[in-house]
């Protein structure tokens, strides 16, 4: 379903044509609350990214990529092309190991730098990483929306309800959606497809 259509099954459960606002909030944040509770391979996305092929130690600013990277949201892996191990996350502090050497083969993000220090020089990464929920509007589609609108559909109704005072449609609803959204968390971890 679109949004528009996610919009419209949500006003006639709340039959209040004067919250169109709210409902477009509520969908976005339905969606988006069923996102980040987990990963979904779905959001899963691979790119590669360049590298200065003289240096051993560097960063990346994101958000300055030539091809930047869509809803970054966070790193699901990230290798050297052609190497066949992953890099490995650590935290900031740990750059140095006792004795005060580099660690190499590595990886660490402060805000939008990625900074990588490798064993040996290379030209590029590849990477895979989890998006952020799109903001949606009018006749976009998402591919959560198309496997679970009812869940999406529910959830928003709830949030609704609950924001105009009524309780027990508030609570029937979030539960009806959560429940049908755990559900498809549940068939798409265990790699059930549609």
């Amino acid at each position: 379903m679109n949004f528009t259509e996610l919009s419209e099954a949500v006003l006639a459960i709340v039959k209040r044509p004067d919250k169109v606002a709210q409902v477009g909030n509520a969908i976005n944040t339905a969606i988006a609350r069923t996102l980040f509770k987990t990963e979904f391979t779905q959001d899963l996305v691979e790119a590669t990214i360049p590298l200065d092929p003289g240096l051993y130690s560097q960063t990346i600013n994101l958000p300055s990529l030539v091809v930047p990277l869509t809803r970054f949201r966070k790193w699901k892996y990230v290798k050297v092309t052609g190497d066949l191990r992953y890099l490995k996350y650590i935290d900031p502090q740990n750059v140095f190991v006792p004795g005060g050497v580099q660690q190499t083969g590595c990886y660490y993000m402060i805000g939008s730098d990625l900074t990588v220090l490798l064993d040996s020089l290379a030209t590029s990464l590849e990477v895979g990483y989890y998006q952020h929920p799109p903001v949606l509007s009018g006749a976009n589609t998402f591919w959560l929306t198309d496997i679970c609108p009812y869940g999406i559909i529910n959830r928003a109704a709830g949030e609704v309800f609950a924001l105009i005072g009524d309780a027990n449609s508030a609570k029937l609803h979030l539960a009806m959606g959560e429940d049908l959204l755990t559900i498809m968390t549940d068939d798409l971890r265990d790699q059930v497809t549609y």
